[in-house]
């Protein structure tokens, strides 16, 4: 079972930064994983499973 925190995110939404500064200022490990909303990342079937809304931020922690 992993216990990896994962916030996907981009620099340019300020939810996602909002999710990052608070794991930041609560100094809780994570690994910040930018999505390519250009390039419609968001979409693919890997993030949807994820996050079905297709949006961001998005956070798997662990296994779930």
């Amino acid at each position: 079972m992993s216990k990896e925190l994962i916030i996907y995110q981009h620099p340019i939404s300020p939810f996602a930064a909002t999710v990052v500064a608070v794991a930041n200022y609560f100094n809780i490990e994570h690994t910040e994983y930018r999505i390519d909303l250009a390039m419609g990342v968001q979409k693919q079937d890997w993030f949807l499973k994820i996050n079905p809304a297709g949006k961001i931020p998005a956070i798997k922690d662990g296994d779930h």
